[in-house]
């Protein structure tokens, strides 16, 4: 491409530098170990989630903290049902009192969201990926399309099956189920089912994400998975 001076044709957009990054990994795995690119992304799977293990432990010690207050909570909810200002200031304390940070189990979301924007520009602009295959797939780049509809679906409008976007969905779901506290009040029951709604509603919106980007979030969500089943939930004191 340089002779050509055709490399600008490679825009990453604003995190060109994290997909740069990601790129020089994956090329770095595919030539001296001589994958294929698809072990190359499951590989990079496992440096990012093991690098960011010591934060996953402590999410579970936060899911296992916030199990063992709920209780307390709903006395507080009850006792303050008419006065949501009192019940926010009692809980503040609760957590507080008990060095509880209720948005510390989404660090590792924010922290994957450049991995996760990177990737996905990486994939969609380097020549590296295009044509790269894997089982039924032919391109890593591209959506997975495991076969084509006769026709156009009715209001989505999509031609092919893609199978590896409805998986993640569904990883995305059973994580989801694992990580947030059981529902005690009707309040709790409407949030989760919102969470769940929009899981679904993001796998529509990323039906034809590159397959590339689907096995990276199918590798994270098989690790986060096998981190909550098999690693001891810590007991909060």
């Amino acid at each position: 491409m340089d002779p050509l001076d055709a490399r600008p044709v490679m825009n990453y957009g604003w995190w060109h530098r994290v997909s740069a990054i990601l790129i020089w990994v994956l090329t770095h795995f595919h030539r001296t170990l001589h994958l294929p690119y698809v072990a190359c992304i499951v590989l990079l799977t496992i440096c990012v989630r093991g690098l960011m293990f010591p934060i996953s432990m402590k999410q579970t010690a936060g899911a296992a903290k916030m199990k063992e207050l709920q209780p307390e909570l709903t006395e507080l909810r009850k006792k303050y049902s008419k006065e949501p200002e009192k019940f926010a200031v009692a809980q503040r304390e609760l957590f507080r009192k008990h060095n509880h940070n209720p948005f510390a189990g989404c660090l590792p979301v924010f922290l994957q969201l450049p991995i996760f924007i990177g990737l996905y520009n990486a994939l969609y602009y380097a020549i590296d990926l295009r044509l790269a295959r894997f089982l039924w797939i032919d391109n890593l780049a591209a959506p997975d399309a495991i076969m084509k509809f006769p026709g156009p679906l009715p209001l989505l409008g999509w031609h092919e099956l893609n199978l590896l976007p409805i998986l993640t969905c569904g990883l995305f779901l059973v994580q989801q189920r694992m990580f947030l506290p059981p529902a005690e009040t009707e309040e709790q029951r409407v949030t989760n089912k919102m969470m769940g709604f929009m899981t679904v509603f993001m796998g529509f919106m990323f039906y034809k994400s590159p397959a590339g980007l689907c096995i990276y979030f199918i590798a994270s969500s098989l690790w986060g998975i096998a981190e909550r089943k098999l690693l001891p939930k810590p007991k909060p004191a």
